[in-house]
């Protein structure tokens, strides 16, 4: 994370960096969240399983980064305090989301 941070320009997914890099005044740390049956529906349309299935896998993922940030970091991972913003993306689209990213970019202190 610290050597994909020190090239510059880099979205950087997961893997803790918004922990990792949390004192980092040039980073923005975004979260992304949506209610479980939005992420049920797009999960079944992107994967093309069952109703069950997809939940199952995103109740697995869930504990999974659950257990990863609390393992290695002590912390959780839909703590709001170690992002600049959240999106609840059962209530934005894409595009709209991208665009605040890129205006709350604009906005970083450096």
């Amino acid at each position: 994370v610290n050597d994909l941070y020190r090239q510059g320009n880099v979205v950087i997914i997961g893997r803790g960096a918004n922990v990792i890099l949390a004192d980092a005044i040039d980073v923005l740390h975004v979260g992304l969240m949506a209610p479980m049956e939005v992420r049920v529906e797009n999960v079944m349309g992107n994967e093309n399983l069952e109703r069950d299935e997809a939940r199952a896998d995103l109740e697995e993922l869930d504990k999974a980064r659950q257990d990863f940030m609390s393992k290695y970091f002590n912390v959780r991972p839909d703590d709001p305090n170690l992002y600049h913003l959240m999106l609840n993306m059962g209530r934005l689209d894409t595009k709209a989301a991208a665009d605040l990213i890129l205006h709350a970019v604009g906005g970083l202190v450096s």
